[in-house]
């Protein structure tokens, strides 16, 4: 009998709810994949540590400083509906008008 890597973490984590029955098995298999994927990076030499400890030192800030905001607002549902669509809008538009950019390519020789 063969056991893949997502029944394994079923039987590992079992589930509260049949609802939420694909969330734990895959951050159990993201948990041993994504390591073992990485080490191509790091053997490579392609992985930059400067920036990679730069963006986990500001996602850590961040998120300690966003929290007591988005509690906050929380009782303001509307207004954070609002603030939400207007950063999708902006992602939206930021996204478009670098891809309308014509791009510069560069002959080579």
């Amino acid at each position: 009998m063969v056991l893949s890597l997502r029944t394994c973490c079923q039987r590992l984590f079992p589930q509260p709810s049949p609802k939420i029955s694909f969330h734990r098995p895959s951050i159990g298999s993201d948990g041993v994949l994504i390591p073992v994927a990485s080490l191509g990076f790091f053997r490579s030499g392609r992985f930059a540590h400067g920036p990679a400890v730069g963006l986990t030192a500001g996602g850590v800030v961040g998120t300690l400083s966003a929290f007591p905001l988005v509690n906050a607002i929380a009782a303001h549902l509307t207004l954070m509906r609002w603030l939400v669509i207007i950063v999708i809008i902006y992602a939206a538009v930021s996204m478009l008008r670098s891809a309308l950019v014509p791009s510069v390519r560069v002959a080579s020789t």
